[in-house]
């Protein structure tokens, strides 16, 4: 007659033979204890930084968003003929006119250049001087006493200018 053994499986054992209500058996099923969620406390620190640098970089980027939107949206107010705007590249320019996507700026001189719209940073003013500030300078040179600007030439070259050459001799002393 042969023996048939059985293998000694009680009811509630896990298939490694531990006793699924033994401390043993509930570490290696996963992190549910008595119905509470338990964590290692590294893991859990790394799961709330992770959580804390999405949360301020969704919030920087929607900030830097609302920023774009912002420029594009004075860009857009400035992009009116007679305005002077600059570019991206620095070049300093008024708008003649804008057609779609392109804009069309010109010189202080009258030459006209064809500009991307998204080329354009806004509405600035050059940092050169207008035809109206070079005449206020011009007013006001002109406007200065010619006799003061006779002694003042006088005065530039060491004030022998007036003198002739014979006085400045006598003026030296002899050695």
């Amino acid at each position: 007659m042969s023996h048939r053994r059985t293998p000694n499986v009680r009811a509630g054992t896990a298939p490694g033979g531990l006793d699924s209500h033994t401390p043993d058996a509930e570490a290696t099923a996963g992190f549910l204890t008595n119905g509470v969620i338990t964590m290692d406390p590294m893991l859990l620190m790394l799961i709330i930084m992770l959580l804390a640098f999405w949360l301020m970089s969704r919030f920087a980027r929607k900030q830097q968003q609302r920023m774009v939107d912002e420029q594009n949206r004075r860009t857009e107010e400035a992009l009116v003929p007679g305005t002077w705007v600059r570019t991206r590249a620095g070049f300093y320019g008024t708008v003649v006119e804008i057609d779609g996507d392109v804009v069309t700026l010109a010189t202080p001189l009258g030459d006209e250049s064809l500009w991307n719209k998204s080329a354009i940073v806004g509405a600035e003013e050059p940092p050169f001087a207008s035809a109206e500030d070079e005449d206020a300078v011009a007013e006001a040179t002109d406007a200065v006493d010619p006799a003061n600007q006779d002694a003042a030439l006088g005065e530039d070259a060491g004030g022998a200018a007036d003198e002739s050459p014979e006085e400045s001799a006598d003026t030296q002393p002899q050695a």
